[in-house]
């Protein structure tokens, strides 16, 4: 599930810097929605890994959660900094960082399509 929808989310967000560009040809727009998208996908990343240690590791649980806790404030931080220092466009950033949930809803359709196509 992790590298479908990391392959979705990488897709997904240069189809949209793509069409953008082709739209308004502003580079400040695609830069907004690869950052975002970027972002997103580590943020995916994490999550999943922190998630499956939380579950898996009897033993190391107060440690997942741990990471999970540092995580989300190493993500509002990179977020902060990204919107106060970059010169971002906010829709499009916004547009980049919801390419991962998109991209996490194909990733289980696909998976669900293709459970039940399996005899």
């Amino acid at each position: 599930m992790l590298q479908k929808t990391e392959i979705l989310n990488i897709i997904i967000g240069v189809a949209l810097m793509t069409g953008s560009y082709a739209i308004w040809k502003d580079t400040r727009i695609c830069l907004s929605i690869a950052l975002g998208s970027a972002i997103g996908g580590a943020n995916f990343w994490a999550l999943y890994n922190i998630i499956k240690g939380l579950v898996g590791d009897a033993g190391g649980k107060i440690k997942f959660a741990f990471f999970a806790f540092f995580k989300f404030f190493i993500l509002i931080f990179v977020l902060w900094a990204s919107i106060k220092w970059l010169p971002l466009n906010a829709v499009a950033f916004l547009v980049g960082l919801s390419t991962v949930v998109v991209a996490m809803s194909l990733a289980s359709l696909r998976g669900a399509s293709a459970t039940k196509q399996s005899p």
